[in-house]
């Protein structure tokens, strides 16, 4: 040891110096350090039961299996998918075509499966055919009643009224077409009547040829002679 080393060694050893008091404790670190690693080591070769530290702290040795645990977790079942739907029948699927035709459409498939008589009854129902033409009305038959009466006076000029008569209502002495004059020269009831044709019978028409003319000698006088109560047969035949 060197001059300079004992002097340090000194200092440092002198009574109440910390560097003593600092070199104490590393010296006994420094054993205590020593004996840690090498009684471990001289133990394990003593007592090879022992696992050495090194051994205890290995990462490579196999790790114990885990025990399962015994608690149970039940999962819900998942629901079950929803039934399938079956498929329409061919006549449900004819019903759902005819509910969703228009009314054109449906017409023209009642047409199409309609016999030949519903066919034509359809469409005469949809287009009747026109009404038969009415039967020809018949002429009223006038049935001519002899009345008996007073006997007229005999006719001096028949031709003139023979010619109103043809003129008047065609030459039929005995017509009544309900159109309130009657008879061969169109007597009206009331003139009739007033002109003394009742004697004769009731209505100018059930009266002879000659008891007309009797009454229309009547009238005739009543008009001065003059034919003014048949105005248009009378400007027609050119008579006074």
């Amino acid at each position: 040891m060197t001059p300079q080393n004992r002097v340090a060694l000194s200092r440092v050893l002198a009574p109440g110096s910390r560097g003593r008091r600092a070199m104490q404790i590393g010296v006994a670190g420094a054993v205590a350090l020593t004996a840690s690693i090498a009684v471990p080591a001289a133990l394990a070769q003593d007592a090879p039961d022992i696992v050495p530290v090194s051994a205890v702290t290995d990462t490579t040795a196999p790790v114990a299996a885990t025990v399962p645990s015994t608690t149970t977790t039940t999962v819900p079942a998942p629901p079950p998918p929803p039934p399938t739907p079956a498929a329409p029948s061919p006549e449900e699927v004819a019903q759902a075509q005819l509910d969703a035709a228009s009314p054109s459409e449906l017409r023209a498939f009642q047409l199409y499966v309609m016999t030949e008589a519903e066919r034509y009854a359809f469409a005469a129902y949809i287009s009747p055919p026109p009404p038969p033409p009415p039967a020809p009305v018949a002429e009223p038959v006038v049935e001519y009643v002899e009345v008996p009466g007073a006997e007229a006076p005999t006719v001096s000029n028949g031709e003139v009224w023979d010619r109103l008569a043809q003129c008047e209502a065609n030459g039929d002495w005995h017509i009544n077409t309900g159109n309130g004059y009657s008879g061969g020269i169109q007597f009206h009831p009331g003139t009739w009547l007033a002109s003394g044709g009742g004697q004769y019978a009731p209505q100018a028409y059930l009266a002879t040829r000659e008891q007309q003319i009797a009454v229309g000698e009547v009238v005739l006088a009543a008009a001065g002679g003059r034919f003014t109560p048949w105005p248009g047969c009378r400007a027609r035949l050119g008579l006074p």
